[in-house]
């Protein structure tokens, strides 16, 4: 049995209810059944399941699915699954402090399912303010890339855990997987549910980062190489983090592709002013330029705002019919 375990200096120095936590990693390339990690009420036991059979990685295992058993004072109080994965596990738990509304840590499982581009499911177990119920709350059933491990941020001056992703909603926006370049966004568990904290001061720095290498020649000059407006999406939006949006909305109309024939040619969306902009497709609008899709995209996602309205008056953008009503 092999796997990494993590987090035990901060364990040592934070002992206690503020301890920050422990992780427990499965290796891809080693077989492994798990393994458990205690903290202080709480016991979190990481085992995996197979299907003997040939796959695709392995001629002994066809599937392995992650399971997490989770104990208070040795009593069972829930169960975590992860998705079944072909071949080998690759998974990893962890027992965190997520919410400090509630007496105990939280235990989550992220666990791979394989394939292009895709997927991870994230899943966390929590209890009520009392402790003495706990429910299963799923940061997004399905997330791009492999484990999503939380990572230590503060609130306030006390340490807590959050979740670090991509905005998976610009993969495919406005160009291929490939050519999509997608801001970070953040996550934090309140109660029963996860809030987006992207807008947080805490996080300026690493949009900053992001920026200025994004705007470094190289980086830039392969960006505009190939499907150069799937990366201008993602280099406005992470502009507008860091109250830029100006500067990148003006460096995007001296340098997007007006010839794109991504999505044949139609740029179809949601009408500007649509929350999260879901909708169905008979609600969806056909914009006249890939700027105008982007500006739509931009402030339906919550990238800006009204007060950026300046911006677009300057650059002569006009209302059209296809813009909805806000």
């Amino acid at each position: 049995m092999k796997f990494l375990l993590t987090g035990l200096t901060s364990f040592a120095l934070f002992s206690g209810a503020h301890a920050l936590g422990m992780t427990l990693q499965t290796d891809l390339l080693d077989e492994v059944d798990g393994g458990s990690i205690t903290k202080g009420a709480v016991t979190a036991s990481l085992k995996h399941r197979y299907e003997e059979g040939k796959s695709r990685l392995s001629n002994q295992i066809k599937s392995s699915t992650a399971v997490v058993t989770v104990k208070v004072k040795g009593k069972v109080v829930g169960t975590l699954v992860g998705p079944k994965k072909g071949g080998q596990p690759f998974s990893l738990m962890q027992v965190v402090e997520l919410d400090r509304s509630n007496p105990y840590p939280e235990v989550i499982l992220s666990a791979f399912s394989g394939g292009a581009h895709c997927c991870n499911h994230t899943t966390v177990l929590t209890s009520n303010s009392k402790g003495e119920n706990w429910k299963e709350v799923v940061l997004a059933k399905w997330l791009d890339g492999t484990h999503k491990p939380a990572v230590s941020g503060r609130r306030g001056k006390q340490s807590i855990y959050h979740f670090a992703d991509w905005d998976n909603r610009f993969h495919y926006k406005f160009a291929s997987y490939l050519g999509s370049r997608a801001p970070q966004r953040f996550w934090r568990l309140e109660g029963d549910s996860f809030i987006d904290i992207s807008k947080e001061e805490q996080f300026n720095w690493p949009f900053k980062k992001m920026a200025r290498r994004m705007e470094t020649s190289r980086l830039w000059e392969q960006g505009m190489a190939v499907e150069r407006n799937g990366y201008l999406a993602g280099y406005v939006a992470v502009k507008a983090r860091i109250e830029e949006f100006p500067d990148g909305w003006k460096r995007m109309l001296e340098s997007y592709d007006p010839e794109s024939d991504w999505a044949f040619g139609e740029l179809k969306d949601c009408p500007l002013g649509t929350v999260n902009n879901v909708c169905s497709e008979e609600e969806k609008v056909l914009y006249e330029s890939f700027p105008k899709a982007l500006r739509a995209f931009l402030f339906n996602t919550g990238y800006i705002d009204k007060r950026s309205d300046w911006v677009f008056k300057k650059y002569g953008f006009t209302r059209t019919k296809n813009d909805g009503d806000n």
